[in-house]
């Protein structure tokens, strides 16, 4: 089991282009906490930045997705569905890139705030054409049950004594589910905002290669724990 654990901004991805079978990464919240997930503020994306400056970090960090997949090769990309500023982002990403999503999943939890979290899915190559926004009448797609959050999982909560904070707004059972359908044993995984890598060490167990990237050297460390407690 492999995982490459790399410390670097999503913009300049050290990774060689047309190697990444799949990617699944849910980008960082707009207004993240810079101090208190570490990083560089010059190039986390926050809120002491204007939105023009935000949505120009988006937009390279999506090239150099579509940079790195393989022809043929999926994104799985989080977006928020309820609107607002990292919704609205997104939209204006979709329509200035050729991430021209084509099939969505809906992430439904029953915990008491009931989040819904939509996964949008894009093949390399395959285009057919912008669809709009995606809004609540469209969560007929595959639907995904299960927690928002890996609070009850035992290596997150060992890295939580040991004074990380673990910032994955992923269930494991997410990027289990998108692995187990859009690649094989072998197969390159990589999440370009990666936090503690939660994405990339899945992969692992599941017989991938998984290559975990995050600016935040915090997150970094979190991830070779992470490594160290999982495989």
């Amino acid at each position: 089991m492999k995982v490459i654990n790399l410390l670097g901004d999503a913009t300049k991805l050290k990774v060689d282009s047309n190697s990444v079978d799949l990617v699944i990464t849910h980008p960082p919240y707009i207004g993240i906490d810079v101090e208190r997930y570490g990083g560089d503020p010059a190039s986390q994306i926050n809120f002491s930045q204007n939105e023009k400056n935000v949505l120009k970090l988006f937009k390279k960090a999506f090239l150099e997705v579509e940079r790195v997949l393989r022809p043929g090769g999926n994104l799985i990309l989080a977006n928020n569905p309820k609107g607002g500023f990292d919704a609205k982002l997104m939209v204006q990403i979709i329509k200035t890139t050729n991430l021209q999503f084509s099939s969505y999943y809906a992430q439904h939890s029953d915990e008491p705030h009931k989040n819904i979290t939509v996964w949008q899915h894009y093949t390399k190559g395959i285009q057919k054409g912008f669809s709009s926004f995606i809004g609540t009448k469209r969560y007929g797609s595959t639907k995904i049950e299960c927690d928002i959050n890996n609070e009850k999982n035992p290596v997150d909560m060992q890295l939580a004594k040991e004074g990380f904070h673990i910032f994955d707004a992923m269930h494991k059972d997410v990027p289990t589910k998108f692995i187990n359908m859009f690649s094989e044993d072998g197969h390159v995984v990589l999440d370009p905002f990666g936090g503690s890598g939660i994405v990339a060490v899945t992969a692992a167990q599941l017989g991938r290669v998984g290559i975990t990237n995050d600016i935040s050297t915090k997150q970094f460390e979190a991830a070779q724990r992470r490594m160290e407690l999982s495989l």
